[in-house]
């Protein structure tokens, strides 16, 4: 055997561990969002279909009361070409 070969891939091991340890604590935060981010799709995906619910209910509403206003002629037809 070769022990000088085998200190040296000893001494790489231990280089390569140290490196990743302190690769791992620079990124521990980036780690811990990406956790949260994960944790919380669910509640992400229902809460931007409410809101997506909510938005088209509105829009409804708004076009609904914006078409009486559209259809009266007797309204100024400079105001509702702005509408």
């Amino acid at each position: 055997f070769d022990f000088v070969m085998l200190r040296m891939l000893r001494l790489i091991k231990i280089v390569k561990s140290m490196r990743m340890f302190n690769l791992t604590s620079i990124l521990g935060h980036l780690h811990l969002l990406i956790k949260c981010l994960e944790a919380c799709v669910g509640m992400l995906f229902w809460s931007f279909l409410l809101m997506t619910f909510v938005q088209c209910v509105a829009g409804i509403v708004v076009s609904e009361l914006c078409y009486s206003f559209l259809r009266d002629s007797n309204n100024d037809p400079a105001a509702r070409a702005l509408v």
